[in-house]
């Protein structure tokens, strides 16, 4: 987490209650604290040096840690940015946002653009469009806040719903937020019998000891010719508050992982997945943990031109890599 983003969360952070009562007043109250915040803290050059500014971009997000369902039928979302106008020119925010949804109890996950169909993502046009900001304009910096309700992209939580969210500006990325949804109808959600990804090849767990965290190592940037691309994965989590484990088919003793790859790209109104099962073995303090190794072009999911890749597990979000397919 960055300054920004560390001001942006502190900001937003209040009882579970208060997220429903975010009405237009206190989302302008919000960004306005906000921006106080990142003067105060000498984040924001009155005039950058060298003269003409670098982009400039942060993402937050915050939510309730609860819902109660009978009470409110609705799961608030806070959606925060502090970019410059360089960064608005180069990577439009409405037009590549992308909302990120992972069910921590089936391990499905969903990649929704939740400002489709937006009048003024329509207006914005596609990244790069409009000519090139001057000085003043490529440096004024603007600071925003949106309340989505998350049930409005089709989730259906009448049976109790436990879900990670982050949000995605191409290759800028929020913190990770997970909401619990309670309704009087809970009945539980377990994750299917599956079968591991059959060109996986196990590794030992690199990571840091005793920490839940995520990685990808890649072998460079670029992609060509259908040379192999060995890709290189490690996560730690604890489950089942931060991860769901499923059961492999046929055998009660293998835990398996959900762990999706997201390729986006700019203006792409869909991001490609890889989406893997992964065998991971149970530590002696209640985490499961896995290295793995396969090669990008196994999993026939390569799009051409730049992507920025991610790595989605349970409550995990790393990234973003950087990943070119030439040819």
């Amino acid at each position: 987490m960055n300054e920004f983003q560390a001001i942006m969360t502190e900001a937003a952070r209040m009882p579970d209650e208060a997220f429903f009562e975010m009405d237009s007043a206190r989302l302008a109250a919000l960004k306005t604290h906000m921006g106080k915040a990142i003067r105060s803290a000498g984040l924001r050059a009155p005039y950058p040096d060298p003269p003409y500014p670098d982009p400039q971009a942060s993402l937050a997000c915050a939510a309730p840690t609860n819902v109660h369902l009978a009470r409110h039928p609705a799961v608030p979302l806070l959606v925060m940015t502090h970019t410059n106008g360089l960064r608005e020119w180069m990577v439009r925010s409405r037009t590549n946002m992308l909302l990120v949804a992972s069910d921590l109890e089936t391990g499905a996950m969903r990649v929704i653009r939740p400002m489709d169909g937006d009048k003024r993502m329509r207006e914005q046009g596609r990244s790069t469009d409009a000519p090139v900001p001057d000085t003043f304009k490529a440096m004024i910096t603007q600071t925003g806040a949106e309340r989505l309700n998350v049930l409005d992209y089709g989730f259906d939580a009448r049976l109790g719903l436990h879900v990670a969210l982050s949000v995605i500006l191409y290759d800028v990325r929020s913190n990770v937020v997970s909401v619990r949804v309670i309704s009087e109808e809970r009945r539980i959600r377990r994750a299917p019998f599956a079968v591991p990804t059959p060109f996986l090849r196990p590794l030992p767990f690199a990571g840091a000891p005793g920490q839940a965290g995520a990685m990808l190592k890649l072998p460079g940037a670029k992609v060509a010719g259908g040379a192999p691309f060995l890709v290189e994965g490690h996560v730690r989590l604890t489950p089942p508050t931060h991860a769901p484990v499923m059961r492999a088919a046929g055998d009660t003793t293998q835990p398996l992982l959900p762990v999706s790859l997201l390729f986006v790209q700019k203006d792409r109104r869909a991001a490609d997945s890889i989406n893997l099962l992964v065998p991971v073995r149970r530590t002696a303090d209640g985490m499961v943990e896995a290295g793995f190794r396969f090669d990008l072009w196994d999993s026939g999911t390569v799009p051409p031109g730049r992507s920025r890749l991610y790595l989605v597990t349970g409550d995990q979000l790393a990234g973003p890599y950087e990943l070119e397919r030439a040819g």
